[in-house]
């Protein structure tokens, strides 16, 4: 498989009921239409996605599995200390990372859709302490810091730059570092506008991802140099 169609219209639709009927029985009334026009367009994606995206980053885990540990994230959702008891998530998410250790913990590329489209972000949402530590020493590095300046400047032409920042410098550098904002970061990802409905249940949704992937993937191999000096 070497083509992607697009996701059928169906599952765009299925995201749009379940936020309206989010319960068990509604769900399980209406399985079969999620493994039939989600799940395995899901895999069926993430399989042709992985393959070009491999061809830039060898490294990057590719699993179409539905296991929930792989590139596709489960429909349930985690309820155990939310106040939010709607057992299903009204999204489909889809991840490739590189790293070591828990996929969570490194930097990613990640595609997120439902009923409105689709957006796709590249980065790391959380920073482990071990991390932390490293990305200030990397961004405080003359040269590492300047290749990251760089790269979120160009990144900034074509997406959206966002991540958690402390109000305050961190301790141990001056607050007048010539690169003092990027300090402050505990967590840094970049994301594409949102893509369109129509798109995505089309053939052009597959290329779009892989030329925005393309673009970002420089924050990304950044991040990832910077997981591997910890």
């Amino acid at each position: 498989m070497t083509a992607f169609p697009g996701f059928p219209p169906q599952a765009l639709q299925f995201y749009k009921n379940i936020e309206e009927n989010n319960n068990r029985e509604w769900f399980g009334e209406h399985k079969e239409d999620f493994e039939r026009y989600v799940q395995r367009p899901a895999q069926d994606f993430v399989i042709v996605l992985g393959a070009k995206l491999k061809e830039m980053r060898p490294d990057l885990a590719v699993d179409p599995s539905l296991r929930g540990s792989g590139s596709i994230m489960r429909i349930y959702r985690d309820i155990r200390f939310s106040k939010d008891k709607t057992p299903y998530k009204t999204y489909l998410g889809m991840r490739f990372w590189e790293g070591p250790s828990r996929k969570e913990m490194f930097s990613g590329l990640f595609i997120w859709l439902d009923d409105s489209g689709a957006g796709l972000h590249v980065g790391q949402h959380m920073f482990s302490k071990e991390y932390l530590n490293a990305f200030r020493e990397a961004v405080d590095d003359v040269h590492m810091g300047k290749r990251f300046e760089d790269i979120l400047s160009s990144a900034g032409d074509f997406a959206e730059v966002n991540g958690e920042q402390y109000v305050r410098v961190p301790r141990g550098y001056d607050r007048d570092h010539p690169r003092a904002g990027l300090l402050k970061y505990k967590s840094v990802y970049a994301s594409s506008g949102r893509i369109a409905p129509s798109v995505v249940a089309s053939e052009k949704f597959l290329p779009l991802c892989v030329e925005t992937f393309q673009k970002l993937l420089p924050l990304h191999k950044w991040l990832v140099d910077v997981g591997k000096t910890i």
